[in-house]
């Protein structure tokens, strides 16, 4: 059975890290938007191309692949209905796994990776305001990031096998 894996939540959260380590397509947001747009303002317009590339590149590789995860915030509810109609035209599961952290640990995540991620844009103002109205659904799985990554991992990888 094809299965499409969104990996959501504020930024800092693990999601790429958890994506990148289980070994399945796996497309990011953020690169994305920075492969198409380099430069853009990251306003809601640049994710909102990016989110929709992400998309079709997804459809496209479950042809090919059983499971492919997409990674972001996907936080605003026409990014969530874009997947979920993903989903039903590509006749895949979908798995929502939402990822979290305390506060603190999202702004030192935060400033360890400034210069050499492509949420160049993110203070940590807009970190804590991100992390404060995200717009948690609780469907799927939680992931708790503050936990080892080999502990998250083995997590998701159960929920999505």
């Amino acid at each position: 059975m094809k299965k499409l894996a969104i990996f959501c939540g504020p930024p800092c959260t693990g999601k790429s890290s958890a994506g990148r380590a289980l070994g399945h397509a796996h497309l990011e947001m953020d690169a994305a938007r920075a492969a198409l747009l380099p430069g853009a303002a990251h306003k809601r317009a640049d994710r909102a191309i990016a989110y929709r590339a992400v998309l079709w590149t997804a459809s496209h590789l479950l042809r090919y692949t059983d499971i492919v995860i997409c990674d972001g915030g996907f936080g605003q509810e026409e990014d969530r209905d874009a997947c979920r109609a993903l989903a039903r035209e590509s006749g895949a599961a979908l798995y929502w796994v939402e990822f979290t952290a305390p506060l603190d640990i999202l702004l030192a995540r935060n400033r360890a990776r400034r210069g050499h991620h492509p949420g160049l844009d993110l203070s940590d103002e807009r970190v804590a305001e991100i992390v404060e109205s995200y717009p948690w659904t609780g469907a799927g799985l939680v992931v708790d990031s503050s936990r080892p990554l080999a502990e998250c991992i083995a997590a998701v990888g159960e929920y999505i096998q």
